[in-house]
């Protein structure tokens, strides 16, 4: 049997295999049908112990947050429901109080007076969660200490009346724990501050009081920051050494994260970071515990989205416990998956954050996934059969078209999609080429893979037209042809110095269109529509790669100037800059890549920097190209050149709807969806493919 499946004892608490589900934000309440459906999904699924996330202790012990007398009696009633149904789902369920800068705390992170371990002004950018740039924060008083202490306590033992079979208290991420524990942020001079053994006080004694409330049959988790991302925090040797006195103190698990990240929302890994992200962090730990013969499991995290390698984390001794976030919300299942064999199977997470874009992170309106529709919609999003058969023909082979074939053939539709490339994927294919998107890669494969399983037949290197579906005869024709690029009307747009977005697009990921691809003249024109060629098949990653790189040296010179500041914009900048070309980033907007999650744009900005690309913001006007460069007028209002071998037009997009609207009528049904009914990213695509195989 793999370690992954071998069940664990803790406190009395019996766990079938080692995977929990970490906490995690899903911003869809407490006890309604949909947070429900959304934990017992992932309880089926085979996951151990599950942990509700966002957990705020007031809520368990004070009726003034519910405003009303018995709102507590009533809450722990209603979460009773809860704990039940997860548990009848075959999981343990827990829940992760977190503790933030705000006294009192309240149902939302605005309630409250700022306040912290000692007085300070947040830096900018804020590199603690709740805290924005500027919030000046007052010093915590003794009484109010003892209340916070009193009152997780309480909250513990209330959690446990209210069916919860754990509870884990947060020190990790930058929260009030954290901070009393780390010099950068508690300057204390009483028993709470000073050296680590004084900073650790607040946490030592918040976990002696919850052990004294729960009893001695009931498990305490603890989720442990191993590092400091900041100057002057605590070191990781002071971190092992607040570890074991909080198992002193009466913690049963040991969960091991990041503890102060460089920035707000930073402690959740990126696609620039390595897999097993927190795993050495937790092996560190783990040899000191056994070094001190200490028998405490060791939860490790981090970007573990393979079987596999969460195994090998186990197996050589690194951990005790494997804790999969993202990757189980992307798949509920993976935990089922990975024990029957069926790994590739697995819907890949590709670390997009757009989980956490929707979530209580950044005020969203609940988690939803990218590569999963049915996330927050457990049970609204089952495929039902269709009641009528129907002869449906998808146009494209992007990502809106393959997850709409994919859905209508699952409901017993008799689906054909057609790409004119050679190679389904669209607008992934050139993703997969920008640096740390790898995951997308990996989610085209799996698409292609599931087209197959649901018997769609797919036509490569054919073009739709409307003789050939007047003779197919469909019954619905889903048209998903993608975006094209938007360019300025601006004097110069069709100079040779110019490569047009859409020949951006051929020359990464192939379907050069030559008719439409405003392809270059001369050696350039020609390395792009043979780089088009090249690519323009089923290759892996490192492949693709190479060959892409391989001419954009000689296509975009030494010196480039993109025009634009989106995602994209940027995404294609460090792109460049990676291949040693000079590259300078000018846009209108003030900010740039405002269409990221915060976390991943900060991670952006910093490595733009890093690797030494101009970025010229607020301009007024594009005015002109030229042979030397891009003619602009700046924020000041004054005109300059910015000199370049190549000028990059990446303002935008727009649908590339020609076909349907000539086609509008081919059949009884007709749809336009993805990028072809409007450019978004790729969260957007695939979810309208979803809707509407559903809709069929």
């Amino acid at each position: 049997m793999m370690k992954l499946f071998e069940p664990i004892t803790i406190r009395g608490m019996k766990l079938k295999n080692r995977i929990i589900m970490p906490a995690m934000g899903v911003s869809y309440g407490y006890t309604n049908k949909r947070v429900t459906n959304y934990f017992v999904e992932r309880a089926k699924g085979g996951t151990s112990a599950i942990l509700m996330g966002a957990g705020i202790a007031n809520l368990f012990v004070s009726d003034d947050i519910w405003g009303k007398p018995g709102g507590v009696a009533s809450f722990i009633e209603r979460m009773k429901n809860l704990t039940r149904a997860v548990n009848e789902a075959g999981a343990m369920m827990g829940i992760q109080f977190v503790c933030w800068n705000r006294y009192p705390m309240g149902l939302g992170p605005d309630v409250g007076v700022p306040a912290g371990p000692s007085f300070r002004v947040e830096a900018d950018p804020p590199s603690h969660a709740f805290c924005e740039a500027g919030d000046r924060l007052r010093e915590f008083t003794d009484e109010e200490i003892a209340d916070l202490i009193e009152t997780h306590a309480r909250a513990a033992a209330a959690a446990k009346a209210a069916g919860f079979n754990f509870v884990e208290l947060h020190n990790a991420h930058g929260l009030m724990y954290t901070q009393f524990f780390s010099p950068s942020t508690n300057r204390r001079s009483d028993k709470y501050g000073g050296d680590a053994k004084k900073r650790m006080t607040f946490g030592i004694e918040t976990m002696r009081a919850m052990r004294k409330a729960v009893g001695d049959d009931y498990p305490l988790w603890i989720r442990h920051g191993m590092y400091d991302v900041v100057e002057g925090g605590a070191t990781t040797e002071e971190c092992v050494d607040y570890a074991l006195e909080m198992v002193k103190a009466g913690a049963d698990v040991l969960d091991v994260s990041l503890a102060t990240p460089p920035f707000k929302g930073g402690y959740v890994p990126g696609s620039d970071d390595p897999i097993g992200t927190h795993v050495k962090w937790a092996e560190i730990l783990k040899k000191e515990l056994v070094k001190k013969k200490i028998d405490i499991p060791v939860v490790a995290c981090g970007r573990i989205k393979d079987p596999a390698y969460a195994e090998a984390v186990l197996a050589q001794g690194k951990a005790d416990m494997i804790a999969i976030g993202r990757q189980l919300i992307a798949d509920p299942f993976w935990t089922q998956k990975a024990k029957d064999g069926r790994a590739n199977e697995i819907i890949p997470c590709i670390d997009c954050h757009e989980c956490l874009t929707r979530s209580t992170v950044v005020g969203g309106n609940g988690v939803e996934c990218t590569v999963n529709y049915s996330v927050g919609r457990e049970k609204e999003a089952i495929l039902i059969k269709a009641e009528k058969k129907k002869k449906v023909l998808v146009v494209g082979g992007g990502p809106a078209g393959m997850e709409a074939a994919r859905v209508a053939a699952e409901r017993g539709h008799a689906v054909t999609i057609q790409e004119k490339g050679n190679q389904l994927g669209g607008a992934m294919l050139l993703q997969a080429v920008i640096p740390h998107k790898e995951g997308v890669e990996d989610l085209a494969k799996y698409m292609m893979a599931q087209l197959d399983r649901a018997g769609v037949k797919v036509e490569l290197r054919k073009e739709t037209t409307p003789a050939e579906i007047a003779a197919m005869k469909p019954d619905v024709v889903v048209f998903a042809t993608g975006a094209k690029s938007i360019d300025p009307d601006i004097k110069g747009i069709d100079g040779e110095n110019v490569v047009s977005g859409n020949a951006v697009k051929a020359l990464m990921s192939g379907n050069v269109d030559k008719k439409k691809d405003r392809i270059r003249s001369g050696l350039r024109g020609m390395l792009i529509s043979t780089g088009g060629v090249l690519l323009n098949r089923p290759l892996n990653l490192t492949l693709r790669k190479q060959f892409a790189g391989l001419g954009i040296p000689i296509v975009f010179g030494k010196k480039t100037v993109i025009m634009g500041g989106d995602m994209a914009a940027c995404q294609l900048a460090e792109l460049l800059a990676e291949k040693s070309i000079a590259v300078t980033l000018v846009s209108k907007a003030e900010k740039l890549a405002e269409d990221m999650h915060i976390t991943l744009r900060y991670r952006l900005m910093k490595r733009l920097k890093t690797q030494g690309i101009a970025l010229i913001t607020a301009v007024k006007k594009y005015e002109r190209i030229t042979k030397a460069g891009l003619v602009i007028t700046n924020r000041e209002g004054q005109q300059e050149t910015i000199f370049a071998d190549t000028i990059i037009p990446a303002v935008g997009q727009t649908p590339d709807d020609k076909m349907f609207q000539q086609m509008k009528k081919a059949a009884p049904e007709v749809y336009v969806i993805g990028d072809s009914a409007e450019p978004h990213k790729l969260f957007e695509a695939i979810k309208s493919g979803s809707q509407i195989g559903r809709e069929i």
